[in-house]
This record gives structure tokens, sequence and C-alpha cells, in this order.
């Protein structure tokens, strides 16, 4: 069985992802490298020996076969801290709505998000959902709406005032 695992998946193919999140957390192992490590523990290797294959430290892969001993699985345990208060698809209902109206404030949001799911929701959480969407704040344009035709009898205006002579008489 170990055989038939080395020669599905050769090392070269196994690359480790060393770019961070952007929250700036290291990435979890993804499902594949776990499940050949899995494969190689049934199959009688030692922590030592897998941790050498994929070129990580052996306490990294002790905690690995400690979790399949103790669970069963190899899934994350459940993490101490504050449980998030939207769920995912609450976040992407954030952010298509930020989308569709670029003007809409985060107040807005949070209102509309109350009243279309139930969740209430603070400002600062809309904030950050949009921040880790990579989404920044739209301002509409507050100003006085000029035609082609205002802009330019501005313009002479500011150019009559400019070389001493104005019209209408003011200055």
């Amino acid at each position: 069985m170990y055989l038939i695992v080395l020669s599905c998946y050769h090392k070269q193919n196994i690359q480790f992802k060393t770019r961070r999140n952007s929250n700036g957390a290291s990435p979890r192992n993804d499902v594949r490298r776990t499940s050949i490590a899995v494969g190689m523990f049934h199959a009688g290797m030692t922590a030592r020996a897998v941790a050498r294959h994929f070129n990580r430290h052996e306490s990294t892969i002790s905690r690995l076969r400690n979790r399949l001993r103790e669970t069963g699985r190899v899934n994350d345990r459940p993490r101490s801290g504050r449980p998030r208060k939207t769920t995912p698809r609450e976040d992407r209902h954030i952010t298509t709505l930020s989308r569709r109206n670029r003007f809409m404030s985060s107040g807005k949001i949070a209102r509309y998000l109350t009243n279309t799911t139930g969740t209430r929701v603070c400002l600062r959480t809309v904030r950050n959902r949009l921040r880790a969407a990579r989404l920044k704040a739209c301002r509409p344009y507050v100003g006085i709406p000029l035609t082609h035709r205002h802009r330019q009898e501005r313009l002479q205006w500011v150019r009559g005032i400019v070389h001493g002579h104005a019209d209408n008489g003011t200055m």
C-alpha cells in the first residue's frame, strides 16, 4: 500500500504553500497531503519518516498522528475564541450588496442584512467583511451638476476676472 501511495504522488508534486493569508495566518494543510500522510501512517511509517518525506518538523506530523488516533479524523479541532457573527453566505451577501450599490453606507447594509436574514451586525462587522473582500468605500460626488454650456460660461467668466475685466459689473 505504501508503494502505491508514493507512486501516485511523487514527492515533487507535493508542494507546501509558503504564502500567508491576507490576515497573516499561515495556510492550513491541504486535504491531499493530509490524506497521503494518513496513508503512510497506515502503511506503518514512523512520524519521523513521514516528516522527512514532507520536509516538515516531526512534532507537526506527530500532532497529526495523535489527532488521528484520538478522534479517528484529521480535521481541525474547534478552537477557542469568539465565534463569527455572520456565516460565509451572509458575508457574500454583504459584498454583493456593496458591489451592486457602491454608494450604500455600512449602516444601510447592516440594516438591510438585519431585515433580510435576521442577523444583527454592527457597522464595524460590515466594514471588516468589506475590507476582507478588498472593497473600499465609495463616496458619491457632491457638486453642482453642470452642462457643457454652464462650464463654458463659468470658464469665460473666470478668464474675464483673471484678465481684469468682469462681465455683469461684478468685481
